[in-house]
């Protein structure tokens, strides 16, 4: 309870909108390894953002961090909030098949 409180917290704390250069602190934590914190980090940087393309290319970005952490069925919820193009749907039905949702894979790819 108190760890999604703060979570929160952080995640309302910014009023002002982010650019795509606004992700260096996601990206820093993304290649130290703390995956978990990245995917708060692009989760704010998705909230906080200007235009829907900065708004998806964080998305996209936290379900890669969900990847790393192979929580699949994050990932693909995740990928799901930004599914714009083909190459979405793709990362959509593996993360399904990865999770062992093998009926979702049919769905998705139809």
């Amino acid at each position: 309870m108190r760890k999604s409180f703060i979570i929160s917290i952080y995640l309302f704390a910014t009023a002002t909108a982010v650019s795509a250069q606004d992700f260096r602190l996601a990206d820093s934590l993304l290649q130290t390894g703390d995956y978990a914190l990245a995917a708060v980090e692009y989760e704010r940087c998705h909230y906080c953002a200007g235009s829907r393309d900065v708004s998806l290319a964080a998305l996209r970005q936290k379900a890669q961090c969900y990847k790393h952490l192979q929580r699949y069925d994050l990932a693909a919820s995740t990928f799901e909030r930004c599914a714009a193009t083909y190459a979405d749907h793709i990362q959509i039905a593996l993360c399904h098949y990865l999770s062992g949702h093998y009926s979702r894979v049919v769905e998705t790819a139809q």
